[in-house]
């Protein structure tokens, strides 16, 4: 049997992966002239690295552990701590965090780079007489199948043959991210997210976030966001660096040393989408969606890369456990569409609660965050993790 996946990003990596693990003969077309992952961090919570260890025993585990200061968790404007990362780290909940750019390498390396033709962008697709699909590239190449996986984003080319409804929507946020390299700002012992007596995780506003994660080598990925007005003809306004320093320049150290550091280096700025309305089904006639094709979500829980990893877990297995496209594709679907939905819509909603419009409805967040205990966040974000099995 074989197999085209569309798009080599994580999810198309991972799951090329694990189909050839599961005996598939596999190509992935990529419509870049060069492989070069854009992003600057991610956060892989113990659901990915679980998935990633089942596309190959032992590649999770290459992911070194972030070392989370003592003070870690989410904080208001003033720098109160207001739910802490203890207990998820105490539980072996904590995510870890990793250049984007390395987790890439890492699934390339797995997959192979000889697997990846380059400069493929799909154009049109078809089904021979024989069944096998024929997709035509812009440069007139034509590529075979029997099973294809579209895992080429929010804007996929391919998702209308599963389900024509689903297309991006602005959340009417601009997101903002980077990565200051080590030893680049000097911070007071207590800011510094890279001593174990120091300080990262978020600081929540309003209708605004700052994050800060400590690296591995001594730097640090940092990401914000807020709402954005839109500029009269539908487009959302995209600021530039400067004022972004200007919006978070009376917040608490170390953002505002961080943003300072960070202009020297690149950042990427984008407005926020989301896919609405989500997919019915991930599945149709030989052709599954995957990532951000299927259930393009919020980063507030941090798991959009993490849901790409457990498709990509699942579908594999389905090939390992069925004989046919059809069988294997019906039971994907079943274990993958309820709860890769349940995420993004989860995802909606803690995106909702932590860029809370109005001053009021902020300060009653955070009291009721403020209350929770540590052990019934630990639960609810059990619960969540726990949902994938690896299969």
């Amino acid at each position: 049997m074989d197999a085209i996946v569309v798009g080599a990003g994580i999810g198309g990596l991972g799951v090329a992966t694990g189909l050839r693990a599961a005996g598939l003969d596999v190509a992935i077309l990529e419509r870049a002239g060069k492989l070069a992952e854009v992003g600057a961090g991610i956060s892989l919570w113990p659901n990915a690295l679980r998935a990633m260890d089942a596309l190959r025993p032992g590649l999770g585990r290459r992911i070194p552990a972030t070392r989370w200061p003592a003070r870690s968790g989410v904080f208001d404007r003033r720098g109160r701590l207001l739910a802490g990362l203890r207990g998820l780290s105490r539980h072996g909940l904590a995510p870890v965090v990793v250049r984007r750019s390395e987790l890439h390498s890492l699934l390339l390396d797995a997959v192979g780079a000889a697997q990846v033709r380059l400069s493929s962008r799909v154009v049109a697709m078809g089904r021979r007489p024989s069944g096998r699909f024929a997709l035509r590239c812009a440069d007139g190449s034509e590529h075979t199948a029997e099973l294809v996986v579209a895992a080429d984003g929010i804007r996929s080319t391919l998702r209308s043959f599963v389900d024509g409804h689903p297309q991006p929507r602005d959340t009417g946020q601009v997101s903002w991210r980077g990565i200051v390299p080590p030893g680049v700002v000097p911070l007071p012992p207590h800011a510094d997210p890279c001593r174990a007596d120091g300080w990262a995780g978020e600081v929540w506003g309003v209708g605004e976030i700052f994050g800060i994660s400590p690296l591995v080598d001594g730097g640090f990925y940092w990401y914000a966001s807020h709402v954005a007005p839109s500029s009269g003809n539908g487009a959302r306004e995209v600021p530039d660096f400067d004022d972004l320093r200007r919006r978070y320049a009376s917040w608490p150290e170390p953002v505002p040393a961080i943003l300072d550091a960070a202009a020297a280096y690149p950042a990427l700025c984008h407005p926020g989408e989301i896919l609405d309305p989500l997919p019915r089904r991930f599945v149709h006639d030989g052709m599954a969606l995957l990532g951000d094709a299927a259930h393009a979500m919020s980063p507030s829980l941090g798991q959009g890369a993490c849901q790409a990893l457990e498709d990509a877990a699942v579908l594999a297995a389905a090939f390992r456990r069925h004989s046919t496209v059809d069988e294997a594709l019906a039971w994907y679907d079943a274990e993958r569409h309820p709860r890769a939905t349940r995420i993004a819509l989860r995802s909606r909603s803690s995106s909702r609660l932590s860029q809370v419009a109005g001053t009021r409805r902020a300060a009653v967040r955070d009291r009721a965050l403020g209350v929770v205990p540590d052990r019934v966040r630990a639960l609810v974000v059990a619960r969540m993790l726990e949902g994938f099995h690896a299969p």
